[in-house]
């Protein structure tokens, strides 16, 4: 677990730097592929406690843009039934593999398997299917890179 704080400290202090701000949050892991997010006081509604620059959100075009992978994948015409997935994991690919790329800090800190996901929906079907098509998504792309 203290290398999954660690990990985390790491993570957070790379967003801060990036400009991303939190506050009133924590994240509390259970186990090594088990965490979750706290309110650390109450939380007004409306009240914003997280904020992201666009230049930190992961996208499909950033996928295939900054990943050589992920343009090899995107010029050879292959298709491609989930390309965010693909693509997002050229990303993870590329930042497992060097120290020094630009998202590194923020793949490191997912688990080690791909048998839990986070959901959020009122709709429980809905949660299902949705994650039924990442983790197979997850899982074509393991087979490609094994």
């Amino acid at each position: 677990m203290e290398d999954n704080d660690k990990k985390m400290d790491k993570l957070i202090a790379w967003a801060k730097a990036k400009g991303a701000h939190c506050s009133k949050i924590r994240i509390q892991h259970y186990s090594a592929n088990f965490r979750g997010v706290h309110a650390t006081t109450n939380i007004a509604k409306g009240e914003r406690i997280l904020t992201i620059p666009e230049s930190m959100i992961l996208t499909e075009e950033k996928g295939w843009a900054e990943s050589k992978l992920g343009a090899a994948i995107k010029s050879s015409g292959i298709h491609i039934d989930y390309p965010y997935c693909t693509y997002i994991g050229c990303l993870m690919f590329d930042a497992k593999n060097d120290e020094k790329h630009e998202f590194r800090q923020y793949f490191d800190i997912f688990p080690t398997n791909a048998s839990t996901f986070p959901f959020m929906y009122d709709n429980p079907s809905e949660a299902s299917m949705l994650q039924e098509l990442s983790i197979s998504g997850i899982h074509h792309i393991q087979e490609l890179y094994p």
